[in-house]
Order: structure tokens, then sequence, then C-alpha cells
């Protein structure tokens, strides 16, 4: 395996400290848009993280912050309502 460059070597702590240790990588590129193999790749020091690359990841991170923030709304509703009844 390839040694891991300094931007490789962040992308891969900030899916890990994002997902877990196991199965970090999948969920990573869902998060993303990036795909499966590509994250693989670059975890494994194979492939470069671009700016394409860098640029993707900040949006998708951005989006998935969004779709937690609309999801703990939601659950939160469902607490009061819970509670209300």
């Amino acid at each position: 395996m390839p040694r891991l460059d300094r931007n490789q070597t962040r992308f891969k702590a900030l899916g890990i400290e994002l997902y877990g240790p196991e199965g970090w990588q999948r969920e990573f590129a869902r998060a993303t848009g990036l795909s499966h193999q590509l994250v693989n790749f670059i975890a494994n020091g194979d492939r470069a993280v671009t700016g394409a690359v860098r640029t993707r990841v900040i949006l998708g991170l951005h989006d998935e912050v969004k779709r937690l923030r609309n999801r703990a709304a939601a659950v939160a509703a469902a607490v009061r309502d819970y509670q209300i009844e």
C-alpha cells in the first residue's frame, strides 16, 4: 500500500471521525456524492485528493448537515407530539 500524502491522510481521518473506523467509506461516499470506489482508492493512497474532490466533500457534507438538522427537527416535533398525548 502506498504511503498516504497529507491530503489523503486528512481525507481518511475526516471519514473515520464522522462515520467510525468500520465501514466509513460507504457512508462517506453517500454523504459526499463520491463513488465508493474513489473513496477507497483515496483512502488506500491510489488516487490523489484533487480540488474537485475537495469541493465535492465540502458541498456534500454541507448538504449532510442540512439533512441531519431537518431530521433532528422532525424527531423533536414527534417527541413533543408524543409527550402531549
